[in-house]
């Protein structure tokens, strides 16, 4: 089968970039003839590994940004549709996957509806109106939509987009064995934004620090909220107990080196940090935050406490730093997660789909 990806711009780093390639280079291992076109491409590659046998290709040679006028951006989507639309990749592609609503809209305008499939990778309010009913609009023409989570589809359905699925991320690192007795490391990860909710983690250690005993809680990543993150840590004294680590090579060394991991967010479209960690066997605590963690934790593997509940996750953070034998069997229970969303299985539900509405 021929396999087409679409994508806004698979050169920059980002969650669904990464889940894009990892999909893309599974769909290339079974025998599929697959593609990944970038609609933008700042440095010309793909910024993750991908099989050899898939195709990478940027469509467009110019820069597009909010910081543009509109008009000015209303003529690049029409040359952005236009080259699309000759695009022999797409042309000849059995099956067009669009990652996400941009590269919707452009394959739409391109004329690849009947062939198309949506990846919706965010909660479902993530736009505003009017541009939430323009996605949910563009979403229609699509012989699907695929997201990640029960959640998430049931807030399409209710909204009028009646044709979804739910198909959640496949594991994007190889799994190891459950953990045994790491370093006194609590690790987060991700962008230092809003949505994050890593003033929440600082605030819920602020609550326990007497009780931490040597433990570092080291944040991984960078953002716009660095320089709050770090006023709010000098104020509470936490300047030895929390490092932020800033952006990391490889996380898979992070994970290893840590006991346990939280995940403080105030949302997420899945939560792509819990597959990493079930993967390397790291226990973890989350908020129960839409959407994702409530889904990938159903069968253990960690701690889940009320969303934005400070208290709670301060006292599931010392639950874990002080029970070494319940680390152990959230530990243990992370091969649950692993079976769920194992590339080979991603894989088979994604076959499934496609056969079912093309």
């Amino acid at each position: 089968m021929k396999i087409s990806f679409l994508i806004q711009d698979c050169t920059t780093v980002g969650g669904t970039e990464r889940v894009t390639c990892c999909l893309a280079s599974e769909m290339a291992r079974q025998g599929n003839e697959v593609s990944v076109i970038s609609v933008f491409g700042t440095g010309g590659k793909c910024r993750f590994p991908l099989d050899g046998r898939v195709r990478f290709v940027v469509a467009c040679d110019y820069d597009y940004g909010l910081q543009m006028s509109m008009a000015r951006r209303l003529l690049l989507l029409v040359k952005m549709a236009y080259r699309l639309k000759n695009n022999r990749l797409l042309l000849d592609a059995d099956v067009v996957i669009a990652q996400k609503f941009f590269a919707a809209l452009m394959a739409v305008r391109a004329g690849y509806k009947n062939k198309l499939i949506v990846g919706d990778h965010y909660p479902y309010r993530l736009y505003r109106q009017p541009l939430l009913k323009f996605r949910d609009m563009i979403y229609r023409k699509a012989r699907v939509v695929v997201v990640l989570t029960e959640g998430c589809r049931r807030d399409f359905v209710r909204n009028g987009v009646d044709k979804v699925e739910i198909i959640g991320n496949m594991l994007p690192i190889k799994s190891v064995n459950p953990i045994v007795e790491r370093e006194k490391v609590i690790l987060a990860i991700g962008r230092l934004s809003e949505e994050k909710g890593f003033d929440s983690l600082v605030k819920a250690v602020n609550g326990i620090k007497e009780n931490l005993d040597g433990w570092r809680v080291e944040i991984c990543g960078e953002g716009d909220q660095r320089s709050r993150l770090e006023a709010m840590i000098s104020q509470y004294g936490l300047e030895d107990i929390i490092i932020l680590r800033g952006s990391v090579g490889d996380v898979t060394k992070e994970y290893a080196r840590a006991s346990f991991g939280v995940v403080p967010s105030r949302y997420e479209g899945f939560s792509l940090v819990l597959l990493e960690a079930a993967a390397m066997g790291l226990p973890m605590v989350a908020f129960d935050c839409p959407y994702g963690p409530s889904e990938i934790l159903s069968e253990g593997g960690g701690i889940l406490v009320a969303n934005q509940d400070i208290d709670a996750l301060g006292r599931a953070i010392l639950r874990m730093v002080e029970d070494a034998a319940l680390r152990r069997k959230y530990s243990e229970e992370t091969s649950n997660i692993v079976g769920r969303f194992s590339p080979l299985k991603i894989y088979n539900q994604w076959m499934l789909i496609i056969g079912k509405y093309l």
